[in-house]
């Protein structure tokens, strides 16, 4: 769709009764997902992309920041291995 979308010059907005269209929303779903996840985009981003209407929730206008296994992406000094008791 974007395709179309770059060569006709204006923005197509899916219909989601179209089962021939389904395959392709949910490839640009899971890709918004990924992005938004990912610290790329803010969730309204991904919804304006999709189609749908921004939320009036302030955090849905903010980054994510991605969590990885050892802790916090904000702060590194949280997570990892708990600290050891003494006996």
């Amino acid at each position: 769709m974007r395709g179309y979308e770059r060569f006709f010059g204006w923005e197509l907005i899916p219909d989601n009764d179209i089962p021939g269209l389904q395959p392709e929303l949910q490839e640009q779903a899971n890709y918004a997902v990924a992005l938004v996840n990912g610290g790329v985009i803010t969730p309204n981003e991904a919804r304006k992309t999709l189609a749908f209407e921004e939320s009036d929730d302030p955090e849905m206008d903010e980054i994510r920041i991605p969590v990885n296994v050892a802790g916090s992406a904000a702060d590194p000094s949280q997570g990892g291995r708990p600290p050891k008791k003494e006996p």
